[in-house]
């Protein structure tokens, strides 16, 4: 999902739909959580919580839980891999300064970023970005 738009049409033609395991045709949980952090994550808004996620999902908390650790990952891990990913879509964009891009994966300030972002791949976004070439990281 990349807009607001694909979203909406989405959650329109997508939902309802039976999570449950052995149906081959569905997506997995953690497909459809990702899309939601992402969508999230791409407007600028903090990553939702579990039951926020739970509820668009028509899932109890616990249920959402369960379903994600039988696929062998958490939220959290979800959240993270997909902040890391929007990081690094983010500093491709030199114009943007690291303060707005901390904001926007929803770390308090750059330091807390700069360390995530650190334990992702082993280095601070600013070594990253300066070695970065105008076409990617």
């Amino acid at each position: 999902v990349r807009s607001a738009a694909e979203l909406d049409e989405l959650l329109r033609t997508a939902f309802p739909f039976d999570l449950g395991a052995g149906r081959s045709s569905v997506a997995p949980a953690s497909a459809w959580v990702r899309k939601l952090l992402a969508t999230a994550l791409a407007q600028g808004n903090r990553p939702p919580d579990a039951n926020w996620i739970a509820r668009q999902l028509g899932l109890s908390s616990a249920t959402l839980k369960r379903r994600l650790n039988e696929e062998g990952t958490t939220l959290r891990q979800l959240k993270e891999r997909c902040r890391h990913e929007l990081a690094l879509d983010l500093l491709r964009d030199r114009s943007l300064p690291l303060g707005e891009i901390a904001a926007r994966l929803g770390f308090s300030d750059t330091v807390t970023f700069s360390r995530a972002f650190k334990s992702w791949t082993g280095c601070v976004p600013s070594a990253m970005r300066r070695g970065t070439s105008g076409s990617g990281v």
